[in-house]
């Protein structure tokens, strides 16, 4: 979504997005607990939404373990953070 898509975000969503590196496309949960901004700093926009893409194509196609997607969304629920599992890589499948 990010390096493919990132400035559609910005564009027409008025996005601002903190990218985060995970192991083969999977964020741990101590990477999005920091990422996290406080939402009393009006220095940096409030974190809202946690994206994830699954299954990932910058890391050859790897598909996200069920129970690291469902961790990042009891987090995301505790922080008052929606979730987004972008699908979209699902059908990138050729028809020949």
């Amino acid at each position: 979504m990010f390096d493919y898509e990132g400035g559609n975000l910005a564009h027409f969503g008025g996005i601002s997005v903190n990218a985060l590196d995970g192991m083969n496309g999977m964020l741990s949960e101590e990477q999005v607990k920091t990422a996290i901004r406080d939402p009393e700093n009006l220095h940096h926009p409030i974190t809202s939404l946690l994206c994830l893409e699954n299954t990932h194509a910058n890391a050859g196609g790897t598909i996200l373990p069920q129970d690291g997607i469902h961790a990042l969304r009891e987090l995301a629920d505790h922080h008052g953070i929606s979730m987004h599992l972008d699908p979209v890589p699902i059908f990138h499948l050729s028809c020949s």
